[in-house]
């Protein structure tokens, strides 16, 4: 943590510099609409479950809008300081969100079935066609062989 916070002190300070870059922070959050409400529970963001994937969702955007392209190289400048080698990391990331995409195919899968035992044909073909995308993303990510049926 101590290299952590101090780096994305930084980015904030950063991004908030520019009034292009403090109007991008205010959307941000207010699209996130984070009305503190982790803050009464932060136990709610480490048990698992839905509360937790929309914390990990959440934060890839957050960090995404403030480092770009640079997210890798922020996790290589982390894990040195950490003593983490960063195969490990990458590994660890990888399972974090291989565990996210299996959550969301669930969620999706689940919304498909609803949606075709309602008689809405249309929208549980587009629900289950999200799923097949993340499924081929999920196995990409766990480095396994994606099967033809999905990558069509």
């Amino acid at each position: 943590m101590n290299g952590i916070v101090p780096t994305l002190i930084a980015a904030l300070a950063n991004q908030a510099s520019t009034t292009g870059g403090a109007e991008k922070l205010s959307q941000l959050l207010d699209a996130g609409n984070y009305d503190g409400g982790a803050l009464n529970n932060p136990a709610s963001l480490f048990g698992g479950g839905e509360t937790t994937q929309k914390a990990i969702a959440e934060g890839k955007n957050i960090l995404s809008s403030l480092f770009g392209g640079k997210i890798e190289g922020l996790v290589d400048q982390i894990t040195r300081f950490a003593g983490v080698r960063p195969g490990s990391a990458s590994s660890l990331l990888a399972l974090a969100q291989a565990k996210a995409g299996l959550s969301e195919i669930t969620q999706q899968w689940t919304a498909a079935t609803e949606a075709s035992k309602s008689g809405n044909l249309m929208d549980a073909v587009t629900k289950a066609s999200s799923v097949k995308v993340k499924a081929a993303e999920v196995l990409t990510l766990l480095k396994m062989p994606v099967p033809e049926a999905l990558k069509s």
